[in-house]
């Protein structure tokens, strides 16, 4: 019954353009999910930035006398934590959960 010139498709080519268009179908899902991953992360480590350098304008308008008093202080419901760390210039360093993180050195003298 397999007449020469046929114009219809043969099993084979059928399950052969199936198969492709599932490894395509399949790339183009993981590539979706990768970038929604990494405009995830994006949009998350811009806030925390943007978190963390408010909260160090907010210590550069601190008094040095009492910016020890922001010493372990905790923000974004204890997602982020100040630390003072004493030297001959005091280093101040805030650090959000994703790993922002933000290092000043305050003078005594400003």
């Amino acid at each position: 019954m397999n007449k020469r010139g046929s114009k219809a498709f043969t099993l084979i080519e059928v399950l052969i353009s199936s198969l492709l268009i599932c490894i395509f179908a399949g790339s183009l899902t993981y590539l979706l999910r990768a970038g929604i991953y990494a405009v995830r992360s994006s949009r998350l480590q811009t806030k925390q930035t943007m978190m963390v350098k408010s909260i160090m304008e907010g210590l550069r308008a601190t008094p040095f006398n009492e910016l020890y008093s922001y010493n372990g202080s905790s923000f974004d419901n204890g997602r982020g934590r100040v630390s003072v760390i004493p030297s001959g210039n005091d280093l101040v360093v805030i650090s959000a959960e994703e790993g922002v993180k933000l290092v000043t050195l305050r003078s005594r003298y400003q």
